[in-house]
């Protein structure tokens, strides 16, 4: 899909992302997501949350975090409860629960 010379839809490349979410595979998520915003793509909320899903599922959730400034806000995505919940998870899995409500809260409101 990356080599073909007409744009695909944003929610095609959702659905493949999500499968290698669920597949656990989340390091081949990132990198094609990654590859998709160098052809051009602007990826949606819901990718977004795919990848900060990942993160989380790999243990890297100040990586998931990190996304939601440059790449949600700046985009003047409003982050939805599917964001916010995955980020709070992530941060209380980590022991981190106050400190990540307070920026989280900041960062949004």
């Amino acid at each position: 899909m990356l080599c073909m010379h007409h744009t695909t839809p944003i929610i095609e490349f959702n659905k493949i992302l999500d499968s290698f979410a669920k597949m656990m595979q989340c390091p081949t998520a990132a990198s094609l997501s990654h590859r998709l915003e160098l052809k051009g793509s602007v990826p949606s909320l819901v990718t977004l949350n795919i990848l900060i899903n990942c993160f989380y599922h790999m243990g890297q959730i100040t990586f998931g975090f990190s996304l939601l400034r440059p790449k949600i806000l700046k985009r003047s995505y409003q982050p939805n409860t599917i964001t916010l919940n995955t980020l709070i998870k992530g941060f209380c899995l980590k022991g981190r629960v106050k400190k990540s409500l307070t920026r989280i809260l900041v960062m949004v409101f």
